[in-house]
Formats: C-alpha cells, structure tokens, sequence
C-alpha cells in the first residue's frame, strides 16, 4: 500500500491490532506495534492491552509481561483490564503460582478483582487441573458478593471434567443463575460423563447440545470414543458414528483421534467390522499426512497380528509417499526418480523401525527370563 502512495490511518492500524489481539496473531501484533511506535504515533495504553492479549492467548506470559513493563517504561499506568489479561496469560499456560502472583498484585495497583479477574483464576486452575483450586476461587467469589459470569461457570466445569457429579452440579448452579449454556458448557459436561464411562448420559447430553446446534470439541470427541471403548462389550459402531459427527461439524482430526479409534477397534478386535475399519482408519490417517507411532502400532498389532500390521504399513506408506513425491514432481522439474525413491525407502524405514520395538521387546523379555505379558502375546498372533 505504502508503495501505491497510500498509508493506512492510525485509527485503521489500531483495528487491525485490536483484531490481531482478539485472535491471538502475537508475533504479527508485536510487529505492528513496533511499526505504530517507529512512525512516531503516540502509543496508548489499549494499543500495549491488545498485543498482551495477544501474548495471553498464547499463552505466553513472559511476552505479555515484557509488554507491561515497556508499557509502563514510557510512562503508560496499566488499568485493571491490563492486569486481569496478564493473569489470563499465566492461566492458560496453567501457571497457577504465577495467577496468584500477579492476583496479589492487584492490590499493588490499586485495583479490585472483578468477575473476569476470577474466570482467569479459575481458568488457570482448569488449565492445571486443580478442580479443588478452581472451587476455592468461585466459593472466594461468592464471599466478595460478586456474581459468577459465564465464563467463571465454563472454566469450572472444565476443572470438573473427570468430576461429573460435580460438573453436574455446577451445570445446573449456572441454569440457576440464569445464565445461558453454550457449546463451552455442553461440551465439558459431555466430556465429564464420558471420562467417567458413563456413556449413555453423556449422549442423553450430546442430544441436547446437538439439539441446540452445538457440536462437541475435538478433546470431546475423543472423549466420548474412549468412553465406548470402555463399554462391555465395547461399542465401535458408535464410535464410528462419532467420527462422523466430527467430520460433518468441519473440525481436522489430529493423530490423537485416530489412535482413541484405533484403541476402540482393538477393544472389539473379535468383531467382524473391526479389522476392516482399523485398515480404513489408517489409510484415511495416511492421507491427512500422519504417521504411525507406537500406540498406532500397538494397536494394530493387536488387531491384525504383527506380519499383518507390518505388511499394511509398510503398504500404505509406500503409497503415501509415492502420491507425495509424484505431486511434488509435478510443481519441480529438478524431481528425480532417485530422489523419490530415495524419500520413500527413508520413510519405510523408520515406519519398519516402530514395529521393530515391539519384537525387540519380547525378544528382551525372554533373555531375562520374564515371560511376555498378554498383550505382547496377542502382537504376536498372525
């Protein structure tokens, strides 16, 4: 733009930084600070606010602090958004001692706690997974006459996640409250009933989430597989139905979702569709660009028996592979056959190696005179 002739207003760059703060673009927002400050604009304190956002949301809280304190180097005092979002940076790294450090500090600056100063307390608590700690903050709330947002009700219930009788509680201690669920409150108290393998009310819940538009999370997703896999006899039909639900709400499976599948196929591995759809998983894994670690490999060992397993990774990431050099082919004219041959003789080996370990580990077994557990004897079957 500049070399068009054309400078955007200060007031058009102070919007991107406000939404480069909201989304928590952190290097990008630094970078224009530096910018406003270089063409010699007056900085103000909701220009440093919106970048330590931006660390917060990243949960970098050595940035967001090293942004306070320039701050207040050019003479700038912090109002108390500042300080709430500097403890909401600690929280999300799940920093509860560097929380309560900069709590403390409040009364440094003057300033009282506030219903956002507590959803960050309690956030950070979640983030740590200290369910009593984030407890103790709301009944702290409670005593300083101030009413739970529903963000402090949100950031408890994802305390309470391995605790679904007390997420229950506080699900309905927000209802009480007269405040609205949202997917954030669906979703954790989902997640809450399927830790605890309680599957069918976690699905009497995802009816009423889904009911209301809400899909769960990808942590939820996961959740809810390990909760069929759980089941007697475990449950890939709906598992599978699960997967489903994930790809039709637009949200990317990462390795994690696949290997919580791959569990539950080996928790059915007696059932008829489990090998098929085992084999179906890893090559859809495959093609997202994943590769097989040793819980992956676990598990189909499992399933398909050593020979089998190694035979159809072997297979799929040669296929994988090729398909990636021959496209990467296409965009170089320097691409040679040997090189690709080369990549893909790499990428074999070092799938070969992760099914070597759990050979090697029988192996050992036996040379110490220790006989191989039972699921090291099932990787053994073909």
């Amino acid at each position: 733009m500049a070399e068009q002739g054309w400078h955007p207003s200060l007031g058009l760059q102070r919007t991107v930084l406000r939404a480069l703060g909201c989304s928590g673009e952190m290097k990008a927002s630094e970078a224009l600070l530096r910018s406003l400050a270089g063409s010699g604009a007056k900085l103000a304190v909701e220009d440093y606010n919106d970048v330590i956002a931006a660390c917060a949301k990243q949960g970098n809280s050595t940035r967001a602090v090293k942004w306070l304190q320039k701050m207040e180097h050019q003479g700038l005092e912090p109002t108390p958004k500042t300080i709430d979002t500097i403890i909401g940076a600690f929280a999300e790294a799940g920093n509860t001692s560097g929380v309560e450090t900069w709590y403390k500090k409040l009364d440094q600056y003057g300033f009282v706690a506030s219903a956002e100063t507590f959803a960050a307390l309690i956030r950070g608590c979640a983030r740590a997974s200290d369910c009593e700690g984030a407890e103790r903050w709301l009944q702290e709330m409670g005593s300083r006459q101030l009413q739970p947002t529903l963000d402090c009700f949100n950031a408890l219930l994802e305390a309470q996640r391995f605790k679904a009788a007390a997420a229950q509680s506080t699900f309905g201690a927000l209802s009480t409250a007269g405040l609205r669920p949202d997917r954030a409150s669906y979703d954790a108290l989902v997640q809450a009933w399927a830790n605890a393998g309680e599957l069918k009310e976690a699905q009497r819940w995802l009816k009423r989430m889904t009911d209301r538009g809400h899909t769960p999370s990808l942590p939820g997703f996961k959740a809810l597989v390990r909760a069929c896999s759980k089941q007697h006899p475990a449950d890939l039909g709906q598992a599978l139905r699960y997967q489903r639900l994930l790809k039709e709400s637009g949200q990317k499976p990462d390795l994690a979702s696949y290997v919580v599948l791959l569990k539950c196929c080996a928790a059915c591995r007696q059932q008829p569709e489990a090998r098929e759809s085992a084999k179906r998983l890893l090559y859809d894994m495959s093609r997202e660009g994943f590769r097989a670690n040793q819980e992956v490999v676990d598990s189909l060992v499992e399933i398909l028996g050593l020979v089998q397993a190694k035979k159809l990774v072997k297979e799929i990431s040669s296929r994988t592979l090729r398909s990636k050099a021959a496209n990467q082919a296409k965009g170089s004219e320097e691409e040679t056959p040997e090189k690709t041959t080369q990549a893909a003789k790499e990428a074999e080996g070092s799938e070969e190696e992760t099914l070597e370990k759990t050979t090697q580990e029988e192996r050992y077994l036996r040379q110490i005179g220790r006989r191989p557990t039972n699921k090291l004897r099932r990787k053994r079957r073909d």
